[in-house]
């Protein structure tokens, strides 16, 4: 009787083992997590061209376009500025203009590049020879923190300031800043203040998913870079950690809203167009995914919808 209950017992053990054991096997191969709201087949049929980046640019932070078909980019470390011909997939140049330090943000007016450092040195660059020189630096002095989205507005003749961060006396609020060309001065109020809560109603509206808390939806925004949408004029809104894209219009409608997934783009930090209809993201590396590129052309996600007839609101193209 002692022999049948050990053995009893040790083959009810070797079976609570091989379920075990199964159970782990169905658990590593499921998919990797992705954002809530994406759509993983529409996303792979419009994923644009992809080009890998190399390790000098693991973690690429600002782009700009120099000319249709060539981009500047710098990295959070390298007072460097990387040229990437995206026709050929290649780094094509590299220019230095400074000491290390956290750079986040590029912008490009006429033959002159601006860089902003994080903390708020905006640093403006001209030609010298294969170098770039540091001609100019002016320290932003905003109420928040993490300084990264830099962008040129030729319609108003201004370079464009998204922080990462919100205000501490306006936790759910974004604001965008402007920078004067002309006087080099910040423009004495915000060019744009956002609501989180307003944009979370809009965002659902357009289909996007999001978090609730205490039944409302809830929406996070980190910014990493704007852009302005030389066809139309919105702005578009780069959230790095959440892997979403925003588009709102100069009056702060939202107009479309976009979540990328892991495999799309894991950690995007650079937006900008090159020409009036290809726009480009980078997305930094991890110790899997090389750091790297995606190039649409004229993107319809990324475009706000046309005015009804009639409509005078800020979906029309501004003058």
């Amino acid at each position: 009787m002692r022999t049948n209950a050990k053995r009893g017992a040790l083959e009810l053990s070797l079976a609570i083992l091989i379920l075990f054991a199964g159970a782990l096997v169905v658990a590593t191969r499921r998919e990797p997590a992705q954002p809530a709201g994406v759509d993983l087949a529409a996303e792979r049929s419009a994923a644009g061209r992809r080009i890998e980046l190399p390790a000098t640019l693991r973690e690429v932070s600002g782009v700009t376009s120099v000319d249709s078909h060539t981009l500047a980019c710098v990295q959070d470390e390298d007072g460097v500025l990387y040229l990437v011909d995206v026709e050929r997939g290649a780094v094509v140049g590299a220019r230095p203009f400074g000491p290390p330090g956290d750079y986040e943000g590029l912008a490009r007016v006429g033959d002159d590049f601006y860089a902003l450092r994080s903390e708020g040195a905006l640093l403006r660059l001209v030609p010298a020879g294969e170098r770039l020189r540091v001609a100019a630096q002016h320290a932003l002095s905003l109420p928040e923190k993490e300084l990264e989205g830099l962008c040129h507005d030729p319609t108003r003749g201004l370079l464009l300031v998204a922080p990462k961060t919100a205000p501490k006396d306006a936790k759910r609020q974004r604001r965008i800043y402007g920078w004067d060309l002309t006087k080099r001065e910040l423009l004495p109020e915000p060019v744009l203040e956002l609501s989180l809560d307003r944009l979370a109603l809009e965002a659902v509206e357009l289909g996007l998913e999001l978090p609730h808390k205490k039944g409302s939806p809830r929406l996070k925004a980190h910014f990493s870079e704007v852009a302005v949408d030389p066809t139309s004029g919105a702005l578009l809104l780069l959230c790095g950690r959440e892997q979403l894209l925003l588009v709102v219009s100069r009056a702060g409608e939202l107009l479309a809203a976009r979540r990328f997934s892991d495999e799309l783009l894991l950690q995007p930090e650079g937006l900008t167009f090159l020409g009036p209809d290809r726009l480009v993201i980078s997305s930094e590396a991890d110790m899997r995914t090389p750091a790297l590129l995606r190039v649409w052309t004229a993107p319809t996600w990324a475009r706000p919808r046309p005015p009804a007839e009639g409509d005078s609101s800020s979906r029309a193209r501004p003058d």
